[in-house]
């Protein structure tokens, strides 16, 4: 999973994280703008508490990590760094891919303004 970080908005920091199942680890790597990129660290987010992480979704706006693990058919979600690691969906029988979608804000505001005018046509405000 490519993600970027975006302390500065003139120089974000790309980066790549992946799990490694074996270990029971969530990793890190930033990247430096190279043809082809370098990696300039690595960090281990989450060296604890999963037993076989193997998928991992980012959600960059929120600052939020979403991770599978079927070894206890859990879902995980913690914040990008690692930190405050949360049982999110437990009870699975294996999970392993994951996708994070999230609607982008336009979208959001023409679904909200469709709903708007249905909801005034059905209240006869706005003629068919």
């Amino acid at each position: 999973m490519v993600g970027q970080t975006d302390p500065d908005p003139f120089h974000p920091t790309p980066f790549i994280v992946w799990t490694d199942a074996a270990s029971g680890k969530v990793c890190r790597a930033d990247l430096a703008y190279n043809s082809p990129p370098t990696v300039t660290q690595v960090t281990d987010l989450i060296t604890a508490g999963i037993d076989e992480p193997t998928g991992v979704a980012l959600d960059l706006e929120h600052g939020w990590m979403f991770i599978t693990d079927p070894g206890s058919g859990t879902i995980w979600r913690s914040n990008l760094d690692g930190s405050e690691l949360t049982a999110l969906v437990t009870g699975l029988s294996d999970p392993w891919g994951i996708t994070f979608i999230a609607p982008e804000p336009a979208s959001l505001a023409l679904l909200a303004v469709g709903a708007l005018a249905a909801l005034r046509r059905r209240r006869g405000i706005v003629p068919e």
